[in-house]
């Protein structure tokens, strides 16, 4: 009999989850009996708890399929519920074995209830193979369980080959979402119009907010840590999915799509040929060039994301390690316009080291970028044992109450200190409500500051988004 294995993904976005998806495809090609319940999906990066109502069907589900190997994959910012629904679990399953995966586990493997059996550190395709196989072995099956939490154990190589991994799984009779107190088998992102996925792994940054800042380093020996999937593999992943699933646009979500020339070339090629739907591309402003621009746009390029962070040259640069200046963000910016392509730009608030100058040049750059344009704006994040974590720390300042409230910035009415008013016109101006006179002279005016201030939260209570007094 096949070992049975279920994934438990927490809070993913539209229910895409690549990593658990391609998990599911391995463990199937492993010769395991696969099953993925999707715990809540998330929108707006606020992370509701679920339900007593959902944890209950959590357990019916696994009661009905009772699995042999339950895996958790875990992010920083639902760790407290994962440990929550672990326990729980265990009280049901005593003699199933538990696994934790994902960032969390990689980087605090500390944080890893006794429940678990077993840590994945790193990638976990390798891992759950192993596990599999040795599951299916009888004489394995007491080793085992002799394992507990294995921590300080280097991780596997990298995989350098991509291409040798099955594509994410779509569409499987052994998906369970469960949402709004319901359970729900369709695999709704078959139905999205869009389709996600992933052409690479690894990014060429280290940025002081981003988990690659401690992944990087990691990995450091064993292999490359960028490495992307051949432009054969991602055209058939496409055309896969189009089979069963609605499409109507592409997303790239790689930290930073390609930008080897040959690479791109070719794509651009077979992309408009084969494929032929608008795209969406992350890149860093400082590895997207003109030739490289053309390129993406006679593919069908249509919209790209810019992690620009901060206006304050300083903020970007000497705080979260990202390299560029806004002279070269404007330059590309101006580019893709004149290209036709839209653009949206990340913006990092929250920040304890913005003053009432960085954040004013913010507020520059922003009617500097052509129109339209396209803001999202993001509270930074302290999670454990990031260098931004760790700096803020050193340097003394108080961390707690930003880590984890919701990585979505919205305006908040206290404390009235004009780094706190300035970010919120920060928001008014991502949200078109106030023009740029209005924007700029409240830079100099503290009592149109504050007006602008009172009318951000205004419009956050008359939009019905939760925000932080």
């Amino acid at each position: 009999m096949a070992v049975k294995i279920a994934f438990i993904a927490f809070y993913s976005w539209n229910f895409q989850n690549f990593g658990v998806r391609t998990l599911h495809s391995v463990a199937e090609q492993a010769g395991a009996e696969a099953f993925t319940i999707f715990l809540k999906n998330y929108e707006t990066n606020q992370f509701n708890q679920p339900t007593p109502q959902e944890e209950q069907l959590l357990l019916n589900i696994l009661k009905e399929i009772s699995p042999g190997i339950i895996s958790f994959t875990v992010l920083s910012p639902f760790v407290k519920t994962a440990q929550h629904i672990t326990k729980s679990v265990r009280k049901e399953f005593p003699e199933a074995i538990f696994l934790w995966g994902g960032i969390h586990p990689t980087i605090n493997p500390e944080d890893c209830p006794e429940d678990v059996d077993l840590i994945c550190q790193g990638e976990g395709e390798g891992a759950i193979t192993d596990i599999i196989h040795c599951m299916s072995t009888p004489e394995c099956k007491p080793f085992q369980k002799s394992i507990q939490n294995i921590n300080g154990v280097a991780p596997r190589p990298l995989i350098e080959d991509l291409d040798s991994l099955p594509a994410p799984k779509y569409g499987s009779s052994n998906f369970f979402l469960i949402e709004n107190n319901v359970i729900t088998r369709e695999d709704l992102a078959l139905n999205h119009g869009n389709y996600y996925l992933l052409t690479s792994r690894g990014c060429p940054w280290q940025c002081a907010y981003c988990v690659n800042s401690l992944l990087k380093p990691m990995y450091q020996g064993l292999g490359n840590y960028v490495r992307r999937k051949s432009i054969e593999t991602v055209i058939n992943e496409i055309k896969n999915f189009m089979k069963i699933g609605k499409v109507n646009y592409i997303y790239f979500n790689d930290e930073v799509f390609s930008t080897d020339k040959n690479w791109v070339e070719e794509f651009s090629i077979r992309y408009k040929k084969e494929i032929n739907l608008p795209f969406f591309a992350c890149y860093h402003p400082r590895m997207l060039r003109k030739e490289l621009i053309e390129k993406l746009i006679s593919a069908g390029l249509d919209k790209v994301d810019l992690g620009i962070q901060s206006g304050s040259d300083r903020i970007r640069n000497e705080i979260f390690n990202r390299p560029g200046y806004n002279e070269e963000i404007i330059q590309l910016s101006r580019a893709l316009h004149e290209g036709g392509v839209k653009t949206m730009y990340d913006l990092i608030l929250d920040n304890p080291y913005e003053s009432k100058a960085t954040l004013s040049d913010t507020i520059f750059l922003m009617y500097q970028l052509p129109l339209p344009s396209e803001f999202n704006l993001f509270s930074l994040q302290f999670f454990p044992k990031y260098p931004i974590t760790e700096r803020a720390i050193h340097d003394g300042y108080s961390i707690s109450e930003h880590a984890m409230a919701g990585m979505r910035y919205t305006p908040k009415l206290f404390p009235l200190k004009r780094t706190r008013m300035l970010q919120n016109v920060i928001w008014l101006i991502a949200n078109k409500v106030v023009d740029k006179n209005t924007a700029e002279s409240a830079t100099k005016s503290y009592f149109k500051l504050l007006l602008l201030h009172l009318k951000s939260i205004y419009h956050v209570n008359s939009q019905n988004i939760p925000f932080h007094k």
